[in-house]
């Protein structure tokens, strides 16, 4: 199974701190995130963008092995599927965003 640690966005109509579930979300699946409780986080974001790439791992030493997702595609291009290939190319065709309100 592979680790995916997802990016945030703080944006100023996020929650602050540990009040947002953004942050909830961002630090349970990230063992050395800190939340700053001044800081408001506002989306969690999965996926290959360059201005919030996930990463991946395959092991618990995480920040030693990490990848960028879209690193893990190219060298993995069948988890995408022939369809998806075929349509657009070695990359995801979407951002999931996770957004608080």
């Amino acid at each position: 199974m592979l680790r995916l640690q997802c990016a945030v966005q703080n944006y100023a109509w996020g929650k602050r701190g540990k009040s947002s579930e953004v942050a909830k979300l961002y630090s349970s699946g990230n063992d050395n995130a800190s939340v700053e409780e001044e800081k408001p986080y506002a989306e969690l974001w999965m996926g290959t963008h360059p201005s919030g790439p996930s990463y991946v791992s395959s092991s618990a030493s995480y920040e030693r092995e990490r990848t960028t997702l879209k690193s893990w595609i190219e060298e993995n291009e069948s988890s995408l599927g022939q369809t998806l290939l075929a349509k657009f190319g070695k990359d995801l065709p979407f951002l999931f965003k996770f957004c608080q309100y």
